[in-house]
């Protein structure tokens, strides 16, 4: 029985021995061939604010900015107008 037992371990040590030399001698072959160009990934098209609403408000913070930088809007306004995007409720000030 334990002759049996050592047998097989030597069949399927030899086995896998022969096949990792296969594999080697497969990728050695193929080096030079070209590879294929991998398949890009299909691309559904979804609405970004559904998925990421912070890159929405970021965006808009963005688009805010700019028109501040520009002198489209001044200062307050564009306080106002974060605030508004970030949904906080603007301070009174004081007098």
């Amino acid at each position: 029985m334990v002759f049996i037992f050592l047998l097989f371990c030597l069949l399927f040590g030899a086995g896998m021995v022969i096949n990792a030399i296969g594999n080697i001698f497969k990728r050695w072959r193929n080096k030079d061939e070209p590879k294929q160009p991998q398949e890009t990934p299909v691309q559904i098209p979804v609405m970004k604010s559904a998925i990421d609403p912070l890159a929405e408000t970021l965006r808009q913070i963005r688009e805010a900015s700019e028109l501040h930088k520009t002198g489209a809007i001044s200062a307050e306004e564009f306080l106002l107008l974060k605030q508004k995007i970030l949904g906080a409720v603007p301070r009174r000030e004081r007098g």
